[in-house]
């Protein structure tokens, strides 16, 4: 068990008997590298964001890498590269923040969002930022007044 000084215990082993075991020393000694880096990007003011490829992934798997993400005081999880078979969904989303809701870890939302329905789906779902070059053209034609294709009529930037 590794305690997140910011919230409950968490465990580094997956919660399921069907999922294969972690190995713990493996996945402490990743904790160990990442909290080095979280130190030094933290005396100069970077922010880390932790990678899962969430579409790689099964739930437990998901959960035991945002888990040890807050136990190493990461900044973010994030969903995907873009780069990937699939990106950001609202389910994944919704576990990885119910996974780190009681840490100081954020989640980020990438890949696989383009419209501004699509963001504010996402930050419903937990996403405290997002990754989406279609999202910012969507976003450049609202600002240009042009309207936002595949947005829900009445969906405007400005009332968020």
């Amino acid at each position: 068990m590794v305690q997140n000084p910011n919230s409950a215990p968490y465990s580094i082993s997956p919660a399921h008997p069907t999922t294969p075991q972690v190995d713990r020393e493996r996945l402490q000694n990743l904790i160990d590298v990442v909290k080095a880096i979280v130190a030094v990007c933290n005396q100069h003011g970077a922010t880390l964001k932790v990678i899962i490829e969430a579409c790689n992934l099964t739930d437990d798997q998901k959960v035991t890498a945002c888990r040890a993400a807050g136990n190493a005081r990461a900044h973010f999880v994030k969903t995907s590269t873009g780069m990937q078979k699939g990106g950001a969904n609202l389910q994944d989303v919704k576990l990885m923040h119910e996974t780190v809701k009681h840490s100081s870890v954020l989640v980020k939302a990438a890949g696989g969002i383009s419209t501004v329905d699509d963001a504010l789906a996402m930050k419903e779902a937990g996403a405290a930022r997002f990754g989406s070059s279609k999202l910012l053209q969507a976003i450049i034609a609202e600002v240009e007044g042009g309207g936002v294709s595949g947005n829900s009529p009445g969906t405007s930037l400005s009332s968020y």
